[in-house]
């Protein structure tokens, strides 16, 4: 059996810190299956840009989001659907709401931010 011919690909390689991406050269004679799987960032990092989020977004700075606060995050983030900021909003309160008192605490924030990266949310 004749080898297979080496094949050229370019490659990008990212910093995921820097979100800065360089091609690579590189050459292979088998293509496998790869899996990658990101490295998150220090977990300070993270919690310090979750409380800035929530701060930016608590409008009233009573320390907790209410549902049209939620709507005009939600309105931000992409929801340009007739509609679709309310019920993302109504939505996110009933996923993350865990004391049942119709808004989002600093300790329920990190399960609305999951629920909205799953729905495919670009959160900044």
């Amino acid at each position: 059996m004749a080898q297979p011919e080496a094949l050229k690909l370019l490659c990008v390689r990212v910093d995921f810190r820097t979100k800065k991406g360089t091609l690579v050269e590189g050459s292979m004679v088998r293509l496998h299956w790869v899996t990658y799987r990101t490295v998150p960032p220090p977990p300070d990092t993270h919690e310090q840009q979750l409380v800035d989020i929530f701060k930016s977004l608590d409008v009233n700075g009573d320390g907790v989001l209410c549902q049209r606060e939620l709507k005009i995050a939600f309105d931000k983030w992409g929801a340009w659907f007739p509609g679709m900021p309310t019920y993302r909003a109504n939505r996110g309160i009933s996923v993350a709401d865990a004391n049942g008192d119709g808004h989002i605490d600093k300790a329920e924030f990190g399960d609305l931010m999951k629920y909205a990266l799953s729905r495919g949310y670009k959160v900044n």
